[in-house]
């Protein structure tokens, strides 16, 4: 059986009291000599003590836990960086604050509601992008302290936290990039899993704003919904496309556009510029580098498991808001574009 502080008290001849005060710092009112201390002290490496943190989070109805809410978690190992990132920038904080992290990719439980209030972690870290509206009505009335890593649905900035990146400054960035390399047609891909995510929608319409104020037109064909894999590129490369460039919603789904492009001929960037979004270590190692946007995942990571550890350990809450600027990594995948037909 696990040595418990009524063990040391007896083996130390004092009360639990004195035995919690010393090894816990519990009891202010019990006062222990320095002598005593000392005894209790050395009893308890004796015993080898170790402290029930289940115990303990009963006592304190606190578990240390903060809970990690991906929409769908890919293999930590899997060609992006954008997950393991993510992971870093919110393990290293909490850690160093004595907080756990659960890694969940839906919530549990019969309900959203009940997976809130059932008291397995303290905190969310939000990175679903839901537009369920009542899904998040339940995460506002759990009370349970939430920080959103993701822009946050319209009316929602007094209740909840969040910790974002510009957005739309990365799309004009992309845009005006490609625009001054002499381009005029670009085509914006987003995957089908994509749709799902409010951000795909942001840089799209920001794209198309930034192309609309350059005085360049936007038509249908000027944005495609492919497959995670650019399963699709081939058939649309062979329509002889006027596009010279495109700007992929993120690095994942660049990456395979990349190796579609390799595997039909298509050399990049002589015959067709790619940027994306999400710059990471991973955008190092694709055929050609990438270029590509970068957004400080760890940073940001970070920040929203501080936010959320500070609300934990604050007794009022207000809402906080953050918005990280973005920078363009200049990789080997845009150049000036191919002569096209008029």
């Amino acid at each position: 059986m696990p040595i418990t502080i009524r063990d040391v008290a007896k083996a130390a001849g004092v009360s639990p009291m004195s035995v919690s005060r010393v090894l816990h710092g519990r009891g202010a009112n019990v006062r222990v000599s320095e002598e005593t201390a000392e005894l209790i002290r050395k009893v308890a490496i004796e015993l080898d003590y170790h402290p029930n943190a289940l115990a303990r989070s009963f006592r304190q109805r606190r578990t240390k836990a903060i809970s990690l809410v991906f929409e769908a978690m890919p293999e930590i190992g899997a060609g992006s960086r954008y997950f393991s990132d993510l992971l870093d920038g919110v393990t290293t904080a909490s850690f160093q604050r004595g907080y756990s992290v659960t890694l969940c990719s839906s919530m549990m439980g019969p309900s959203a509601l009940t997976s809130f209030r059932d008291g397995r972690f303290d905190g969310l870290i939000w990175c679903r992008n839901s537009q369920d509206i009542e899904l998040l009505t339940a995460i506002e009335r759990s009370q349970l302290p939430v920080v959103v890593l993701h822009e946050l649905p319209s009316g929602r900035e007094e209740t909840m936290s969040h910790v974002i990146w510009d957005n739309r400054a990365a799309s004009v960035s992309a845009v005006q990039h490609l625009l001054g390399l002499g381009h005029k047609r670009i085509l914006f891909v987003i995957s089908s899993t994509g749709l799902q995510n409010t951000e795909s929608h942001i840089r799209f319409d920001a794209f198309r704003q930034a192309m609309q104020d350059a005085g360049l037109p936007i038509e249908l064909r000027d944005r495609v919904i492919w497959s995670d894999d650019c399963g699709e590129f081939a058939d649309w490369w062979a329509t002889k496309p006027p596009h010279t460039a495109a700007i992929v919603w993120n690095e994942a789904v660049a990456g395979a556009l990349l190796l579609q492009a390799t595997a039909n001929g298509v050399t990049v960037p002589a015959e067709l510029s790619v940027i994306s979004y999400d710059s990471t270590s991973a955008c190092e190692m694709m055929v050609p580098r990438l270029t590509a946007l970068r957004q400080p995942l760890v940073e940001m990571a970070a920040k929203a498991a501080t936010m959320l550890i500070d609300h934990l350990e604050s007794e009022t809450f207000v809402a906080n808001h953050v918005i990280y600027p973005c920078r363009l990594d200049l990789r080997s995948s845009t150049g000036v574009p191919r002569p096209t037909s008029p």
